[in-house]
């Protein structure tokens, strides 16, 4: 998307974690209703946040916080 935010595939195990980790990415950010392995970001180094966005439409509380994320984001 920028050179400071990726898009894809939610990562399914160590070695993606890993894989992304080494690309410089330090938060993932999932959008989806699926329950997230934390603890394999965490064994990664990445910090792993959670806004779960149903097909009905992204609202006013997500979108918010999705904003944040990108506006407080380090590096």
């Amino acid at each position: 998307m920028t050179e400071r935010i990726y898009s894809g595939a939610q990562p399914d195990d160590e070695s993606a974690f890993a894989e992304i980790a080494k690309l410089g990415v330090r938060t993932v950010v999932s959008v989806d209703g699926a329950r997230p392995d934390v603890a394999a970001a965490k064994r990664a180094g990445l910090r792993y946040v959670h806004i779960p966005i149903g097909y009905d439409g992204v609202g006013q509380a997500a979108s918010e916080s999705i904003v944040n994320l990108i506006k407080n984001a380090e590096g």
